[in-house]
């Protein structure tokens, strides 16, 4: 009877002693799985903060590049496209990046329709929803930034809000849809009706971890379209043939905005790293962007020299953005050693197509076609040539024996990456034709002769701060 006890009392207590480890273990894994989202969500604001460095960055670049008499209008502009572009991502941009398919809530493959002005958000806050939607909020802004530097120095001053509009609300999110969402038809994280991953294209999708693609060809094509629509500058090709030479108002100023982009894009490259749990990745991120711009800069300088005979520090300040550019989108499955390849491939790039524009007489103030739209194009295929199987399984996976083309897999993901690359320039270069041959045609774009001689901060408020009427001219 007394052993029946015991017995019994021991087998009470080893149910209590199991349920208490079951609901300890349950416990510390709540815990951990909120460690981690806490986590993630601070990586992410800590990228977005470096990111909106680029802002101030390329601000300096452009302010540098003008002519002198156009640099209170290129720093205003900057502000105005910035807040005008926070503006239109809060109530169009996300909605039709990330909202859902509208009707009858059911999936659409090329725009959202939900979410426009935050609707439905706010009911029930949603730290990693905000996170999100901040970080995707500077990546906006960076193709404005790159049009309106291509166009710099001949254009009305409100050609820039229309364009933050029109790109931000419409053409930029668009792309994302297709490439970013869970809806898209490009989309690498497309989902089925099961909740699972199935990229509609087959492969593992259109792969563009941080925007060569979706960010920096959409801008590059916006811009192209720009300069080519709008002209060049005064004096800039003369009648013989030859390309003036314009010089930057100041060098000291492209450097240290060159180097604010550099800084910055640490936090685009490890922005997009969806969990805390990757921070292995997020090292290798730093090291390959740091190699592909390093070895960009160098091999556009090199090139230049061997062309020029000499050196020119434009080339190498152009260059570490090209760099940057080419590697974000493959950043995450490329080996080190290739992201330095990627970043001399970058630097060829960037220099042989800024050559190739000056033969064809567009003038592109920055270089932001060469750097962004060809040396984006180059990143897009990077990512279907040289992913490794491993990182590529491990942070795509939907099909596993798509990889880089160069390590032995079939061509499918390259074939893939070229069509998305393709559908990114037809439909921004469709869409941008429309909207500045618009403005063009309106006069709403290009300045008179008159006023782009005397420079766009005079009588726009935005005068020189020195500037007295009881001041000699002398001083201005």
């Amino acid at each position: 009877m007394v052993h029946t006890y015991h017995a019994q009392a021991n087998n009470y207590t080893d149910i209590a002693l199991a349920t208490l480890d079951e609901n300890f273990r349950a416990y510390a894994q709540e815990r951990r799985e909120f460690g981690t989202l806490i986590s993630t969500i601070l990586l992410r604001f800590f990228s977005m903060c470096l990111m909106l460095m680029a802002l101030a960055g390329y601000g300096l670049v452009e302010a540098g590049s003008v002519r002198e008499r156009n640099t209170k209008n290129i720093l205003a502009k900057n502000l105005i496209t910035s807040t005008v572009g926070g503006m239109t991502w809060w109530g169009l941009g996300y909605a039709t990046a990330y909202g859902e398919g509208a009707k009858n809530n059911e999936a659409n493959e090329f725009l959202g329709g939900t979410n426009f002005f935050s609707n439905g958000m706010d009911d029930s806050v949603d730290a990693e929803w905000y996170a999100r939607w901040s970080v995707n909020w500077v990546f906006s802004c960076v193709p404005i930034v790159i049009v309106s530097g291509a166009i710099a120095g001949r254009c009305k001053m409100h050609i820039y809000p229309a364009s933050s509009v029109f790109l931000v609300g419409f053409i930029y999110p668009t792309v994302v849809h297709w490439c970013w969402s869970t809806e898209g038809w490009l989309s690498p994280f497309r989902t089925n009706d099961e909740g699972e991953i199935e990229p509609l294209l087959g492969a593992n999708g259109f792969i563009d971890f941080s925007g060569s693609g979706i960010v920096h060809m959409t801008g590059g094509g916006v811009a192209f379209l720009g300069t080519w629509i709008v002209g060049s500058r005064n004096g800039r090709f003369l009648p013989d043939g030859t390309v003036a030479r314009m010089e930057p108002y100041s060098l000291p100023l492209a450097t240290a905005g060159t180097l604010l982009i550099w800084f910055s894009w640490y936090g685009f490259n490890t922005g997009m790293v969806e969990e805390f749990k990757d921070m292995d990745y997020v090292c290798k991120i730093a090291v390959s962007s740091t190699l592909a711009a390093s070895s960009s800069g160098l091999s556009a300088m090199l090139l230049h020299a061997a062309v020029k005979r000499e050196v020119d520090i434009i080339s190498v300040l152009r260059g570490i953005v090209a760099g940057l550019v080419s590697i974000s989108s493959s950043v995450i499955i490329v080996e080190t050693h290739m992201a330095a390849a990627i970043g001399i491939a970058a630097g060829l790039v960037y220099k042989s197509t800024s050559m190739l524009l000056l033969w064809l007489r567009i003038d592109d103030v920055l270089d932001a076609v060469p750097v962004h739209y060809f040396c984006g194009l180059l990143g897009c295929l990077a990512a279907g040539l040289l992913g490794t199987k491993e990182d590529t399984t491990e942070m795509y996976g939907a099909s596993p024996g798509d990889y880089g083309y160069f390590y032995g897999a079939p061509p499918d993901q390259l074939i893939l990456q070229c069509i998305g690359a393709a559908s990114i320039t037809g439909w921004v270069m469709f869409t941008s034709f429309f909207f500045f041959k618009f403005m063009d045609i309106f006069d709403y774009f290009r300045l008179s002769a008159k006023e782009e001689r005397e420079g766009l901060g005079r009588d726009r408020g935005l005068d020189h701060p020195r500037r007295h009427p009881s001041l000699p001219k002398l001083l201005d």
